[in-house]
C-alpha cells in the first residue's frame, strides 16, 4: 500500500521521504532516532471498518490494550522505549490503517486506505 503512495508522496511540494519497514520491532528506534518530522504509519487491528485511516496520538496506543497491534513487539512499546532513550522525533504524527485480524484489505477497502492516507500526509506535511 504505502509502496503506491511513493509517486504521489514524491509530488509534494515538501521534500519527503518514505521508508518502508515490515515488522521493524525495535529496529524502528533507529530510524527514529534523526529528529526530523515523522510520520509512523501502521496497520491497527480493527474489529469493523477496515481501510479506514485512523489519526492517533501515542497515549492511544499507550492506552491500548495488545489486540491493537499486529507485532510481537507493538508500536506503543517501541515509541515509549525511544522516548525514555530521548530519541523520540519532536514532530511524530501517528496514522493506523484499519485492518481485520487476517491483515489484508480488499481492493476496495485498500482504495479507501491510499486515498484517506494520501490526504493524512498531506495535510500533516503541508499545513
Amino acid at each position: 500500500l504505502l509502496e503506491q503512495l511513493s509517486a504521489e508522496i514524491q509530488a509534494l511540494p515538501v521534500a519527503t521521504e518514505l521508508l518502508y519497514c515490515d515488522s521493524p520491532g525495535t529496529q524502528l528506534i533507529h530510524l527514529l532516532q534523526a529528529d526530523r518530522p515523522t510520520i509512523l504509519i501502521d496497520a491497527l487491528l480493527v474489529g469493523k471498518d477496515p481501510g479506514r485511516v485512523h489519526v492517533l496520538q501515542r497515549e492511544d496506543l499507550d492506552a491500548s490494550d495488545a489486540r491493537v497491534s499486529s507485532h510481537v513487539f507493538p508500536v506503543a512499546a517501541v515509541l515509549q522505549l525511544a522516548a525514555n532513550l530521548g530519541v523520540l522525533p519532536t514532530s511524530l504524527s501517528i496514522l493506523g490503517i484499519g485492518v481485520l485480524a487476517e491483515r489484508r484489505l480488499e481492493a476496495r477497502d485498500r482504495a479507501r486506505a491510499q486515498q484517506d492516507l494520501f490526504v493524512q500526509i498531506k495535510h500533516i506535511v503541508c499545513d
